[in-house]
């Protein structure tokens, strides 16, 4: 993950038996190029981008450069935590997971990371896809609430979103009476997204803290947003993106 630290793109997380992970990069490197090209963002906008645009902008572009078929190549050139140039060259590993297939979007590769310490359970998503994600994320709650877990941390950080509608189950292993999450006006007429307690399920009511960055959009922010205002969750993190529909 490359995200702009004071004004620098830096590493804040190296996937464990990753490629980049094997080469030597580290949390707190400055990426200065990838693929021969420095990275940073242009734009042809009208409109000056928002601080918070610009460094999803970085974000993304990392990320687009980093991308690749697997067995290719590809460079990376840094400065260490003692400020010194390196430069090292990655092999781009195997997806994670199986891919997702949604409309005319390439292919889409959802993760599911679940996992309790202590009383506190833990659920990293990167994308609200209803099949095969909105499942594995119940079945972690429910587990959670199963084994004692008196907290919950949702964490989506760089979640772009996905399918909006996502939002309402997964609000609704939250609470025991109808909360609603935000309105969505369309021409003609609006829709309210409400969750409701699901018949037959007892909910998680335990503390809940949500973590965001500038790569926390779109159903993502609906989410903590409608949350948030309901007092049912407090969101920890930077600003989000600010590129969810219903924002009203």
């Amino acid at each position: 993950t490359v995200r702009v630290i004071e004004g620098r793109p830096t590493i804040t997380a190296v996937r464990a038996h990753s490629a980049a992970e094997r080469a030597g990069l580290q949390p707190g490197y400055i990426v200065t190029h990838i693929a021969g090209r420095e990275l940073k963002v242009t734009t042809d906008s009208a409109r000056p981008m928002r601080p918070v645009e610009e460094r999803f902008a970085v974000r993304r572009l990392a990320l687009r450069r980093l991308l690749g078929i697997a067995g290719t190549r590809v460079g990376v050139k840094f400065l260490d935590n003692a400020d010194k140039p390196g430069q090292v060259v990655l092999v781009r590993d195997e997806p994670t997971a199986p891919p997702v297939h949604v409309g005319h979007l390439p292919p889409l590769y959802p993760e599911v990371h679940a996992r309790q310490q202590g009383d506190v359970g833990i659920i990293a998503f990167n994308i609200f896809l209803l099949d095969p994600v909105l499942g594995q994320i119940q079945r972690a709650i429910d587990g959670f609430r199963v084994r004692g877990a008196h907290y919950l941390i949702l964490d989506l950080r760089g979640n772009p979103g996905g399918h909006g509608a996502m939002a309402i189950p997964v609000a609704s292993r939250l609470v025991d009476a109808p909360l609603t999450l935000g309105t969505i006006q369309f021409r003609d007429f609006t829709q309210t997204l409400v969750a409701r307690p699901e018949m037959g399920v007892t909910p998680f009511l335990g503390p809940v803290a949500i973590l965001t960055d500038e790569g926390t959009a779109s159903a993502s922010e609906i989410l903590a947003a409608g949350l948030q205002e309901a007092k049912r969750a407090v969101v920890v993190g930077d600003s989000t993106l600010g590129a969810a529909l219903p924002s009203l």
